[in-house]
This record gives C-alpha cells, structure tokens and sequence, in this order.
C-alpha cells in the first residue's frame, strides 16, 4: 500500500506540477503582453520625444532668426535716429543761414529803398526848383509882354 500511496502522492505532484506549469505559463504570456505594451509606449514615447526635439530646434532656429532680425531693425533704427539728427542739425543749420542770409538782404532792399526814395527826393526837389525858376521866367516874360502890349 505504500506504493500506492507514494504513486498517488507523486501523481497528485505531478498534476500540482502541471497546474504550476499551466500557470507559469499563462503568468509569461501575461508578462509578455505588459512587455509588449510597455515597449509600445515606449516606441511612442520616443516618437513624441524626437518630435518635441524637432520642435524645439525649428523653435530655436525661428527664435535665431527673429533674434538676428530684431538685432538688424535695431541697427536700422539706431542708424535711421542718427540721420535724422544729423538731418535736424543741417536743416537747422541751412535755417539759420538763410535767415542770415535774408536779414542781410533785408537790410539790403531797405538801403537801396531809402537810397532810392532820396534819389527820387532829390529828382522832386530839382524837378521843384526848375519849375519854380519856369514860373519865375513866366512871371517874368508875362511883365515883358504887358510892357510891350503897352509901348505899342
């Protein structure tokens, strides 16, 4: 009876094995389902991971590029102040001689008026005086003519 019992002990080991092994191998198929799952995840977290890269280089190269831009329009900006200043000051400059300049004109016209009005003065006073010495030579050939009306 020994026997029996030995054989049934093992045959109850053997098939407590076989659940073991049954249930060993469902446990890996089990694992081998995370595994895969897990290295999904992980193929997508690379992807998302290269893609955020190229992402942030594009971003980075955009932000170079303003950056250069932002740089050039502040030279531009700053050489643009620096003309018009230059600009203000010469127009000032041109400004003040002209009005200088027209100043001295001014007193010009105004000499050349008043040189002309005592020209003209002077033209008057002549033109007076001869016209005073006509009417004397008038006045005077009007006596001669009454004397000579009156000796005929």
């Amino acid at each position: 009876m020994h026997f029996q019992q030995q054989q049934s002990l093992h045959t109850a080991a053997i098939e407590q094995l076989q659940q073991d092994l049954a249930g060993s191998r469902q446990a890996n198929r089990d694992l081998q389902e995370d595994t895969d799952w897990l290295k999904g995840c992980l193929d997508e977290s690379h992807r998302d991971i290269s893609a955020a890269q190229d992402r942030a280089l594009e971003q980075t190269s955009m932000a170079k590029t303003y950056k250069q831009r932002l740089q050039q329009a502040e030279r531009r900006s700053v050489e643009v102040e620096e003309f018009a200043l230059s600009a203000s000051r010469a127009v000032a400059s041109e400004i003040r001689s002209l009005q200088h300049q027209m100043g001295r004109e001014m007193e010009a016209v105004q000499q050349g008026h008043e040189d002309l009005l005592n020209h003209k003065t002077e033209q008057i006073r002549t033109l007076q005086n001869q016209v005073d010495l006509l009417e004397a030579q008038l006045t005077d050939l009007s006596g001669i003519s009454s004397n000579l009306m009156l000796l005929q």
